[in-house]
């Protein structure tokens, strides 16, 4: 259990059984990419409501005949940027796409982009009216996922379960700092001294 106050974590297990879920649902591939964005990138829910169709495409990546031509897996770049009006803070930053199941998704979901949108969008992450969401309104689908899985999770979830499965991994406390985007290693240590799986583990071999 999480701290009062805090995102509840969820396992792999946790999280696949959550993704299952969302099979056969409206908007299933969407949703799996913006879950995924957050469980396996550490994205925020601002960002994943803000980035952009562009942010996540090559531009050596030919753009795609609709119904005909579709791109491969080797478009979607493993690193994007995070412009300051999308980063937290508002300092450029860098998130990894490298997650094979968060690439599948993505590449799943780009292929059919271009039938979902209304002209002048172009944020990646798109509601049912094919208009962009807030950060408010991600939020609020992140709660409605969790309550139509059965699982307790926030917007928020997604960081703190990532951060956890890196300190289980002995990953070192500045490398988890890189790849979390802190911009302290003060909240780093937080986690490691919070981070009930680990503790937990701890505990168990006592």
């Amino acid at each position: 259990m999480a701290r009062q106050g805090q995102a509840p974590i969820l396992t792999k297990t946790e999280q696949k059984a959550v993704l299952n879920t969302f099979i056969g649902t409206p908007q299933a591939i969407r949703n799996k990419v913006i879950f995924l964005l957050s469980f396996r990138a550490g994205l925020r829910a601002k960002e994943i409501a803000t980035v952009k169709l562009s942010d996540f495409i090559s531009p050596l990546s030919a753009k795609p005949i609709s119904g005909k031509t579709k791109y491969k897996n080797s478009a979607i770049k493993k690193t994007i940027t995070l412009t300051k009006d999308v980063a937290k803070g508002g300092k450029i930053s860098k998130a990894h796409i490298t997650d094979k199941e968060l690439r599948r998704a993505l590449l799943d979901y780009i292929n059919i982009w271009d039938s979902l949108y209304n002209r002048g969008v172009d944020t990646l992450i798109i509601t049912d009216k094919g208009t962009s969401f807030s950060p408010n309104t991600l939020q609020r689908l992140f709660l409605h996922m969790s309550r139509a899985s059965g699982y307790s999770f926030t917007s928020h979830s997604g960081r703190r379960s990532l951060c956890s499965i890196l300190i289980n991994n002995d990953v070192n406390v500045f490398k988890v700092k890189s790849i979390m985007r802190h911009s302290n290693i003060a909240t780093t240590e937080l986690y490691y001294e919070n981070d009930e799986v680990m503790l937990g583990d701890i505990m168990a071999k006592l």
